[in-house]
């Protein structure tokens, strides 16, 4: 009879239901054991097949050890250490591709801080060294402000000025004689 209650054969299951819905239950019970859906040799309980296939299936996809360098092959777990083998010399190739572009890059951004820092030392030590000396100008300015009268004070400040541009144009001329 269709409607005789049947109790899961699937082991921790236990469900109860009638015989007519054998088949249905049996799509859907957790514990039901299956073989794993990545064909490995590995026998799971439904419940736990997701679990499986992502961490222990020695099927499960996972990326070449050399992808970093450049290998993008998806290799089932299991096939791993063969395909490392068989394409060494792929790798190896790929190796020292990424270290000469690494040499490359560390050779122009070396090249760069070496102008860089030319650069900076043309830039701080002319601006300061004649900042100062217009700084100590203005202040003789001060003291001879005292004892001289106002039309001298116009050609100090001036003088300080064309110091100032001086400095500007050697460090203009210095900035483009290095880049």
């Amino acid at each position: 009879c269709g409607l005789r209650p049947i109790t899961c054969g699937n082991e921790g299951c236990g469900h109860v239901f009638s015989a007519i819905h054998i088949f249905e239950h049996d799509k859907s019970c957790v514990y039901k054991i299956l073989p794993c859906e990545q064909r490995c040799e590995a026998m799971v309980m439904r419940s736990e097949m997701d679990k499986h296939c992502v961490t222990v299936c020695p099927m499960r996809p996972v990326k070449c050890s050399f992808f970093h360098v450049g290998c993008n092959v998806m290799v089932p777990y299991r096939n791993l250490e063969q395909h490392c083998e068989e394409s060494m010399d792929a790798h190896l190739t790929l190796a020292i591709e990424i270290t000469q572009k690494q040499e490359t890059l560390m050779s122009n951004l070396t090249q760069r801080i070496f102008v860089l820092e030319k650069v900076r030392k043309c830039i701080y030590f002319p601006f300061f060294f004649y900042l100062s000396m217009y700084l100590y100008l203005y202040v003789l300015y001060g003291i001879v402000m005292v004892h001289i009268d106002s039309r001298i004070i116009p050609r100090i400040f001036l003088f300080g000025m064309m110091i100032l541009m001086f400095s500007y144009n050697i460090l203009h001329v210095t900035v483009d004689a290095l880049l």
